[in-house]
């Protein structure tokens, strides 16, 4: 892994930990702009951003970024890097369960009431 993904990835990692989802992705893209031509060990870099776009909701961006580091992760004829993007790409597509309205407990209606 290159200096320059792990200094991204230590500055993405800051921001998380400060709750700044926004921060870290800008700055994870930023980084992944920069690079030319694309290292294959990219793929760290797009694994982390894929589950932050997954987690403030924005699931197509998450899988398409997803796909790139499983090409990039092939590509680096890693077969551990390839698993971790193969597993990421896999959980990002499966359906989500169906999440239900919760209450507060005591404030469910009832009728009559």
């Amino acid at each position: 892994m290159t200096t320059a993904i792990t200094h991204a990835l230590d500055v993405a990692g800051v921001r998380v930990a400060a709750r700044d989802f926004g921060g870290a992705i800008d700055h994870l893209e930023a980084a992944l702009a920069g690079f030319t031509p694309t290292p294959p060990a990219v793929w760290h870099l797009e694994t982390v951003l894929a589950a932050l776009y997954d987690r403030v909701g924005r699931p197509e961006r998450a899988r398409a970024i997803a796909r790139r580091a499983l090409v990039h992760a092939t590509d680096s004829r890693d077969e551990v890097a390839r698993e971790r993007a193969s597993a990421l790409l896999a959980k990002l597509s499966a359906p989500k369960p169906a999440t239900t309205p919760r209450l507060a407990r005591g404030s469910h209606w009832h009728p009559g009431r």
